[in-house]
């Protein structure tokens, strides 16, 4: 892909679990590094659940492969964009490894 096409700045965070004041184990998200990458929206999703309308939208995010982006995981990362948070469903290789394709959701209210 071309270098033109990666125009979105990424946050890319990771899960990692620490200590509260109670010694109790809590989530936290940190952010681990940013990437730029060029965005595709699939189509958004509505259901209706409990009374309360509820969609979801789903894009791919296509990123240059390299130490960062290879250490991706689906269940310890998710993409920060577009004032959203963006859960990873799955990515791929694209171009003989020069890039990564993201698949990712975000829930929208």
């Amino acid at each position: 892909m071309s270098a033109s096409r990666r125009k979105w700045k990424l946050a890319f965070q990771k899960r990692t679990v620490t200590a509260n004041d109670y010694n109790e184990e809590v989530e936290v998200w940190k952010t681990v590094f940013h990437e730029y990458g060029a965005i595709y929206y699939g189509s958004g999703n509505e259901q209706r659940i409990a009374a309360q309308t509820q969609g979801d939208q789903a894009a791919s995010f296509e990123v240059p492969r390299n130490s960062c982006t290879s250490a991706i995981t689906v269940a310890d990362f998710r993409i920060l964009y577009g004032g959203g948070v963006w859960d990873i469903r799955s990515f791929t290789d694209v171009d003989f490894n020069k890039d990564v394709r993201i698949n990712a959701v975000r829930a929208v209210a």
